[in-house]
């Protein structure tokens, strides 16, 4: 499968999802072609608030799911830790934690395999105001590669943006499908169109016979306008606003 390919085909069928239950159907078909059947989008509430009004949509196993509200786990969830130090997807195993040391972290992680989520991948989403929330796809197995993470991280960009943007219409707080696009030059357009090619500043600088650091400035000044905090947001959110296909 060329998985550049079945990114950007999912992100036209996101696209074109009219409710947020659509969303997560498509995030968890996604989900379950690379073998995680279940998946939640979330926001991040501050220190010691509940998670549960800021769940956007989500097929997690129900008795895990209410365990992890009522018990507050995301308080102690060491993915939920890592996700909020870093702006490149997770994977569950590779969260560092001492059980020994950690044991309520510990006990997050041996519970949730309770239900059948014994591997996962989560995926951090920030902007430049700040907010932040997160994507996971979890399951009885993890078989990922780089190439399933890179898809799996653009699809659930996409996704979150697509499922906020649904809501917040249908609560009339922001036409957020109909906000004006934010005006890139079209240097950055043309940058941006190679990221999601997924060529690197330097191949870039070659393509287009400018030096790395124009390429990266160029990058860093779209990702500002696009409110966003890394390469594959900002290619997300260009595609979303239709300023680049």
């Amino acid at each position: 499968m060329d998985r550049a390919a079945y990114s950007f085909s999912y992100i036209e069928k996101l696209d074109r999802a009219e409710t947020v239950e659509v969303v997560g159907e498509l995030l968890s078909t996604a989900g379950k072609n690379f073998g995680l059947e279940h998946v939640i989008v979330a926001g991040f509430p501050a220190t010691k608030k509940q998670l549960d009004p800021y769940v956007l949509l989500h097929s997690w196993p129900k008795g895990w799911y209410d365990r992890y509200i009522s018990r507050n786990y995301l308080q102690v969830d060491p993915v939920i830790r890592e996700l909020r130090s870093t702006t490149m997807p997770v994977a569950w195993h590779e969260v560092p934690y001492c059980p020994k040391n950690d044991k309520c972290a510990h006990a997050v992680m041996m519970e949730s395999r309770e239900f059948r989520l014994q591997g996962g991948l989560s995926v951090p989403i920030y902007t430049q105001s700040g907010d932040q929330a997160g994507v996971s796809f979890g399951g009885s197995r993890y078989e990922l590669g780089a190439e399933d993470r890179a898809a799996l991280h653009l699809i659930a960009i996409y996704g979150h943006a697509r499922a906020l943007a649904l809501k917040q219409t249908k609560q009339n707080a922001s036409q957020a499908d109909g906000r004006k696009a934010p005006r890139l030059t079209a240097r950055e357009v043309e940058v941006l169109k190679w990221v999601a090619a997924g060529k690197t500043s330097d191949v870039i600088s070659d393509i287009l016979l400018i030096s790395s650091t124009t390429v990266e400035a160029h990058v860093i000044h779209a990702c500002r306008k696009l409110d966003v905090v890394n390469r594959t947001q900002a290619v997300a959110e260009a595609i979303r606003a239709k300023l680049i296909a």
